[in-house]
């Protein structure tokens, strides 16, 4: 059973990935926000980390592409496996695609670019 190395995807150590998103108030898992409420987040290398001002997490309304930025004080745990913040109370109702931007790496230097990992679920408000 001879398997081509080059045919399987790699995960680089820069990959960025959100596994879930849980609304506290609700307990729903990768679904809805509730404003004002609070959300834990799960993955990889998500803390949010670096000088770039596009770095942060931003819900985007997929009705006007409008994106609303979560303050970086409405962030209370920000890990590399875990982060947690409060939904804006005036979010408006609609369906929102989360963006999390980071330079956060696995060594002492940031990454010199944000990347960005955009959940694949729609989030419901």
């Amino acid at each position: 059973d001879h398997r081509d190395l080059h045919s399987f995807p790699t995960r680089r150590s820069s990959d960025l990935v959100v596994s879930q998103v849980i609304d506290v108030t609700t307990g729903e898992l990768n679904s809805r926000l509730t404003p004002g409420g609070g959300v834990n987040m799960e993955g990889t290398r998500i803390r949010i980390a670096g000088d770039n001002p596009a770095n942060g997490i931003a819900l985007v309304n997929q009705q006007t592409n409008v994106p609303v930025q979560i303050p970086m004080t409405s962030i209370l745990l920000n890990d590399p496996s875990k982060v947690s913040f409060i939904v804006p109370a005036d979010l408006p109702e609609g369906d929102y695609k989360l963006h999390l931007t980071t330079q956060f790496s696995t060594n002492s230097t940031f990454l010199k670019e944000p990347r960005t990992y955009v959940l694949e679920y729609v989030l419901t408000v």
